[in-house]
């Protein structure tokens, strides 16, 4: 939903017609059905972006990741959604989605991908942090270049 919803912004951005900032509207609510206001810092606002049935990370344990980088993308595009549409809550959730992220970092720098929320997946201890951080950064790289653009 988000790139979706990113085209649209883009197009009513270039082109200022009504058309695409009604689809906008229609189509917002999409995009946050993916998320909810849970009370878990990994999980408040976190879409479901990285459940495909498979194992994930070194620990190759089944479950949901929260949060996984890419629910950064949910923050970008509310971000990005044109000022009659933007308001103070999208504005406060994805602030809280950017900041959801932090939680993959440790003090020293290093990072995970996946934070396997179940407490034990098939018998095997679970509710840890995977060892494996391939590409955690791009939570970073998109919340600075939002930055960047004034959002």
């Amino acid at each position: 939903m988000a790139p979706l919803l990113d085209l649209l912004t883009d197009a009513h951005t270039l082109t200022g017609d009504p058309v695409f900032h009604d689809a906008i509207a229609e189509r917002l609510p999409w995009l946050l059905a993916f998320g909810g206001p849970q009370p878990h810092a990994r999980l408040h606002g976190i879409a479901i972006r990285h459940w495909d049935g498979f194992w994930f990370g070194a620990n190759r344990l089944w479950g949901d990741v929260f949060p996984h980088y890419w629910s950064t993308l949910t923050a970008v595009t509310l971000l990005r959604l044109p000022t009659t549409l933007r308001t103070d809550q999208t504005d406060r959730l994805a602030e809280a989605i950017l900041r959801a992220n932090m939680a993959n970092y440790s003090e020293d720098g290093s990072a995970t991908c996946a934070f396997v929320m179940p407490s034990t997946v098939d018998g095997r201890p679970a509710h840890t942090a995977d060892p494996l951080a391939n590409d955690q950064d791009w939570h970073l790289l998109l919340w600075l270049r939002a930055r960047q653009q004034g959002h």
